[in-house]
């Protein structure tokens, strides 16, 4: 299954707050490339369905 995720610091709630609005949900923190970070992912197809679109 494809997945799109988004990490960001745990402090930069900005990001967070874009990340929930396309729809991708909180599943844990862990260091990404060695930073403390969240977490967050949908699965493709459910992206695809939800009618959102990202860039241009």
């Amino acid at each position: 299954m494809a997945l799109i995720f988004a990490a960001a610091r745990p402090d930069n709630r900005a990001s967070q707050a874009v990340m929930k609005r396309l729809g991708l949900t909180y599943r844990r923190d862990v260091v990404y490339r060695g930073i403390a970070s969240v977490w967050f992912e949908i699965a493709r197809e459910a992206f695809d369905r939800s009618g959102r679109s990202v860039g241009s």
